[in-house]
């Protein structure tokens, strides 16, 4: 896949294809291949070779991000119709992303209980998901729904499984809630390792402070 990218970033477009083409067919089961396929076929102007093999990518990974968004043209305005389409995918494929990709676009159209639904259902399917864990902080502290960040997202945090851009989240989602203090001591205990990233290391302290 590198090899085929460096042909396609160089303008020889038919070497790319070749090898792409060729990878496919040896890995048969690899999403990633065929969505280096779909951009190539996008590349050539191919609609329909690109459409077959992000259908194909999506078969196989219900979950991959890039895909769902090119399939369903989720760089247009966001309309409850897209909305829907992607939801009726979502259920079809049982697919904790594309319920998240639902929540977003509810989300930027200003329909915040629709947001949060998606983002529940995307909950639902992938508990331990941390996209899903990031987005529901976020949605839960717009909508100040202190029961379920507490109950769900808390727990996830206290756990020290996941990045420090979810204690970030929940610290941001329990301010919203009302919570500074719990948002305070959160950001803290988070900031207290050696091992933190220096960033979240220098930003933690500012924003407590700004609090």
């Amino acid at each position: 896949i590198p090899l085929a990218n460096a042909y396609r970033a160089t303008d020889q477009p038919d070497k790319a294809r070749g090898i792409i083409e060729r990878y496919t067919e040896l890995y048969p089961m690899d999403a990633n291949g065929f969505f280096n396929l779909a951009q190539n076929r996008n590349a050539a102007g191919d609609t329909e070779g690109e459409r077959a093999a992000l259908d194909r990518v999506i078969e196989l990974d219900p979950n991959h991000h890039a895909a769902i968004g090119i399939r369903f043209g989720l760089g247009d305005e966001p309309s409850e119709e897209k909305e829907k389409q992607v939801v009726e995918f979502a259920e079809q494929q049982n697919s904790w992303m594309a319920f998240l990709i639902a929540s977003a676009i509810a989300r930027d159209r200003g329909d915040a209980v629709a947001a949060v639904n998606w983002a529940g259902r995307a909950y639902a399917l992938a508990p331990e998901a941390e996209p899903v864990l990031l987005q529901y902080a976020v949605l839960l502290g717009d909508t100040k729904d202190d029961p379920r960040l507490t109950a769900l997202i808390e727990p996830k945090v206290l756990s020290g499984k996941y990045s420090k851009q979810l204690d970030w989240n929940l610290a941001q989602a329990l301010r919203a809630c009302g919570r500074t203090q719990d948002a305070i001591n959160v950001l803290n205990r988070a900031a207290k390792p050696e091992n933190v990233p220096q960033d979240f290391k220098a930003a933690a302290p500012r924003a407590v402070g700004s609090w």
